[in-house]
């Protein structure tokens, strides 16, 4: 298949688990929501990753590698929620989507990697968009039921979402290259969710969910899964720049979703900024 369908699938199989974790984040709440998500992807990846697993040998640092990061995609993760369930999605998707910026920061101080002046013009350009859409996002009045709680504070949350998935996602190429992608993923979504049940069951807290929000969560747990499934395939075709690309205009559907079923409101300001930084962050994934 192309690597720019592929890409594509990615970007509307996450633009719409994003909109949907907006809407069972605040019906069921973030952490019930991550239950349901972790065990539906740890299911459904299994038979992609047991030859790998069962090949595994018992080792102390890579059982370590694999609980780091394993925790690191349960904070990132329940930050991303609790972000899109706050609202208003027009101001967190855009600073969230702005992930592979401290990535290449990242590969410039550990990895000696040495931006061209193109590359250093599209960082600027999306931190100058996450700027403008931080600054709009508190001049426009939203609409009751919109925003949860001040935005400046979801605006933290954002970022602290960036920094935990940005570490989560190095963790992951490095156990990935130990153990191959679908066990790296597999193994660290079942981390995830063993650390989460544990966490209820020492609570006491309930899973008591309604049989409509069931079908809601397997639905966005499968969604989520198959845009992660369609970029990795992206790898087996020599595609994955071009899948990269495609898949970052995944914020622009959640943000149209927002717009088209809950009316969200939006400044010019806002979307000068939200393209400002959608360009800029393809630009970012092509030149990386």
């Amino acid at each position: 298949m192309n690597p720019g369908i592929l890409g594509l699938v990615t970007a509307l199989s996450w633009g719409s688990s994003d909109f949907l974790a907006r809407l069972s984040g605040r019906a069921v709440g973030p952490a019930r929501t991550l239950v349901v998500i972790f065990a539906i992807s740890s299911v459904l990846l299994a038979p992609f990753a047991m030859d790998a697993i069962t090949a595994m040998r018992a080792d102390g640092a890579l059982s370590m590698l694999v609980a780091a990061t394993g925790l690191c995609v349960l904070l990132g993760t329940w930050l991303l929620y609790l972000s899109l369930t706050r609202g208003p999605l027009s101001v967190a998707v855009p600073i969230v989507s702005s992930y592979p910026v401290p990535l290449v920061v990242y590969g410039v101080a550990v990895g000696g990697f040495v931006p061209a002046p193109a590359m250093w013009a599209a960082i600027g350009a999306t931190l100058c968009g996450v700027w403008i859409v931080s600054r709009a996002g508190h001049k426009v009045q939203h609409k009751d039921g919109h925003v949860q709680g001040r935005i400046g504070v979801t605006i933290a949350i954002c970022i602290a979402t960036i920094l935990t998935f940005d570490v989560a996602i190095v963790l992951t190429d490095k156990l990935a290259a130990e153990i191959g992608l679908p066990a790296a993923l597999w193994s660290t979504r079942t981390t995830a969710f063993a650390v989460l049940a544990a966490v209820f069951l020492m609570r006491r807290q309930s899973m008591n969910i309604g049989l409509k929000w069931w079908g809601v969560l397997s639905a966005q747990g499968a969604i989520e899964l198959m845009g992660y499934m369609a970029l990795f395939s992206a790898q087996t075709l020599g595609g994955t720049t071009i899948a990269s690309v495609v898949s970052s205009a995944y914020g622009v559907v959640t943000i149209l979703l927002a717009r088209t079923i809950l009316k969200e409101a939006m400044s010019l300001p806002q979307l000068m900024g939200m393209a400002l930084v959608f360009a800029g962050v393809v630009a970012v994934t092509a030149l990386s």
